[in-house]
């Protein structure tokens, strides 16, 4: 395989996009998952939350260009199109929810050995040199955690695995998006947080509960099909998006 650098390749073409919803001016707002460790998904709304989960994942799936995206969803209530389209499971029960993450684990360190051998230290860059050579493409991977307190009884040898899937993933094009209803430390430890700085909420019943899940206020005041979105590793404001139903923002890869 020949190796280019960066800087030769339209990287775009190869990256994928993570579609939250309409932001402000109509324009959908599309996180670059090149450049992010996951997202943290909270809302105390569970059936909103779900909703949401499933239009975030199928957004990934969805994206257009080089390369394809698969979806692991990691819960008991995966939705009707899981396991129905291409490049989709899911596990419902404790042991397979740890054996898929193990895998999804396992995964990402063959990932780096594969792309080391080709001096390539990110997804986009590997699958352009993958195509120039006429050999097959990665794809991107999206862990969907449903409920981490229901995953609780595997321990912390999990949530161990959890953080380190969010802390290499970025660089492999594997990475986790965990749900929480109720963003409380046992749903969202600080170990968790720490990793994953690209967070959603839909409404959240007190401001306590939109700090922990934001690092801001805002969340308790949002009303039916908002969402606000916000990177918390830096002092920047959240963004109050309208959310998609039925994947309407999803048809490409248009950056945020």
């Amino acid at each position: 395989m020949t190796v280019m650098e960066p800087e030769q390749i339209d990287l775009d073409r190869y990256a994928f996009r993570m579609t939250i919803g309409e932001g402000p001016g109509g324009i959908p707002l599309r996180l670059k998952l090149e450049e992010s460790h996951g997202v943290i998904a909270a809302g105390s709304d569970r059936s909103e939350l779900l909703r949401l989960g499933s239009a975030l994942a199928r957004s990934v799936l969805r994206s257009s260009g080089a390369g394809s995206a698969q979806v692991i969803w990691a819960g008991r209530t995966a939705p009707s199109w899981i396991g129905a389209e291409p490049g989709t499971w899911s596990e419902g029960k404790s042991e397979g929810i740890a054996a898929a993450l193990e895998a999804f684990r396992l995964e990402q360190a063959r990932r780096f050995d594969v792309m080391r051998s080709v001096r390539s230290t990110n997804l986009p860059h590997y699958n352009a040199l993958a195509e120039s050579s006429g050999k097959p493409l990665l794809p991107f991977m999206l862990f969907v955690l449903e409920d981490l307190p229901a995953a609780g009884s595997l321990g912390l040898r999990f949530l161990d695995r959890l953080c380190g899937a969010a802390r290499y993933g970025r660089a492999c094009g594997m990475l986790p998006l965990v749900l929480a209803t109720d963003p409380t430390p046992q749903a969202l430890p600080a170990r968790l947080k720490a990793e994953i700085q690209d967070r959603v909420a839909l409404r959240l019943p007190d401001r306590r509960s939109s700090v922990m899940a934001l690092m801001v206020l805002g969340a308790e005041s949002l009303g039916p099909d908002e969402a606000l979105y916000r990177n918390a590793a830096g002092k920047v404001p959240a963004v109050r998006v309208r959310i998609a139903r039925d994947n309407q923002f999803s048809e490409d890869r248009g950056t945020c």
